[in-house]
């Protein structure tokens, strides 16, 4: 660690490519995330506009249970997909136990041969 520590201390061009990098990877972080953010402006102003336009008097109310649909939809998905990754780690895990068992038999067949 310390020796990249006195490389980038000695090599001033060496930290400017690093910190332009970044910048640029922050760059676009950011410009995707704003993309996301006009998205779904986009679509909540559609949706209000749909419901506005279908009946002016119901407008706010449709637009909140609209809202609260959103939300709960957009819950049990997030939940299936925490259930699905907890299914992938226990397979992973399974996997990995499998895997060690398999070495354990093939190193015990390899030393079966040597005897």
């Amino acid at each position: 660690m310390e020796q990249l520590w006195s490389y980038l201390h000695g090599h001033q061009a060496a930290v400017i490519a690093v910190v332009a990098v970044a910048l640029v990877a922050l760059y676009f972080l950011i410009k995707n995330l704003i993309k996301i953010a006009l998205v779904f402006i986009i679509i909540l102003v559609l949706v209000g506009g749909y419901y506005y336009l279908k009946a002016p008097h119901r407008s706010p109310g449709d637009v909140e249970k609209a809202l609260r649909d959103a939300k709960a939809k957009t819950e049990t998905a997030i939940e299936k997909g925490r259930n699905a990754v907890d299914r992938g780690k226990a397979a992973v895990e399974k996997g990995r136990r499998l895997t060690e068992g398999i070495g354990k038999v093939i190193s015990g067949e390899e030393a079966s041969r040597k005897n």
